[in-house]
């Protein structure tokens, strides 16, 4: 790269920072407190097809580990078998008043579930905007005692790199969380957890990008409780239509650009994330089975 390229990537960080900052300045809170790690290793657990297999091999022994669930985990019967400690709901369909019938079905069954199924101690992490609207506030109302909620700051941070690492480190933002496996890696790192294991994050969509007769892009999003009824559909998107081709291979893209910018964060704060999902499209973390992760570890003794 010649010097005019490198000054020219520099100022487009350095806007990115200062963009960066004003967001920050208007979105996030400034004190941020999260709960710390009880042990080395937290698994948090996608909802790709590929769980069903891992719940079915594992799921009694993710009992006795820390588990990270998202979205709606809950909904099915292995929430009451791997009774995840921590729970995260990241998608604006969760608050938000205008959604689609099947978001707003989905949404009350998640609410009704947690306030019913939960008889353990939960971490409820929430966005800090969320907890704003006055549906969300009434649905958390419902939870048991047992559920702590957690607000964090789901600003999107970009631009020079040590500053990026500096708004993270202090939670007031992450990269663009286009996709929840973002923040859910981004709070276990702030957590402090060492050993971050990935499980159901396929992300296999690529194949699964079609575009009707009439220009409507249609993308088939399946996931391990609704692989054999989920069809494809239009991506629906705040602006009241749904997402254009381009559009969907964007949020790809800056998910996929995360997760880079993640591992690079993870090893600077001495924490590894390791992609136990077979068959995962996911190519910035080092890949490791899930039963070696699981497995105890050995203890050196000198001879």
């Amino acid at each position: 790269m010649s010097r005019l390229e490198q000054l020219q990537h520099f100022l487009v960080q350095l806007q990115g920072s200062i963009g960066t900052a004003l967001k920050i300045a208007l979105r996030s809170r400034w004190r941020v407190r999260l709960p710390g790690a009880a042990e080395e290793l937290v698994i948090v657990m996608g909802n790709g097809p590929s769980l069903k297999t891992d719940l079915a091999e594992y799921g009694a022994a993710l009992q006795s580990k820390s588990t990270f669930a998202v979205n709606y985990f809950v909904n099915t019967a292995h929430y009451t078998v791997v009774r995840p400690n921590f729970y995260l709901l990241a998608a604006p369909e969760f608050w938000l008043p205008e959604v689609t019938d099947r978001q707003r079905e989905f949404r009350e069954d998640t609410f009704r579930n947690l306030a019913t199924k939960t008889e353990w101690d939960v971490q409820l992490f929430i966005p800090f905007a969320g907890l704003q609207h006055s549906y969300l506030q009434d649905r958390l109302a419902t939870l048991p005692a047992s559920i702590t909620i957690v607000p964090f700051n789901p600003t999107p941070v970009e631009g020079l790199r040590s500053f990026d690492f500096f708004c993270f480190r202090q939670h007031w933002g992450m990269p663009r969380p286009h996709n929840v496996l973002i923040p859910a890696t981004m709070l276990s790192i702030g957590m402090g957890f060492r050993t971050i294991g990935l499980i159901g994050v396929d992300h296999s969509w690529l194949p699964e990008i079609s575009v009707t007769e009439d220009n409507v892009a249609l993308l088939h999003q399946k996931h391990f409780y609704d692989e054999k009824t989920s069809k494809h559909r239009p991506m629906p998107s705040l602006k009241r239509r749904p997402r254009r081709l381009y559009e969907i291979l964007e949020k790809f893209m800056l998910a996929f650009r995360a997760y880079h910018t993640i591992d690079d964060y993870s090893r600077q704060r001495g924490s590894r994330i390791y992609n136990a999902t077979k068959g995962s499209f996911i190519d910035a973390f080092e890949r490791r089975s899930l039963s070696d992760l699981l497995a105890p570890r050995k203890v050196k003794t000198h001879e």
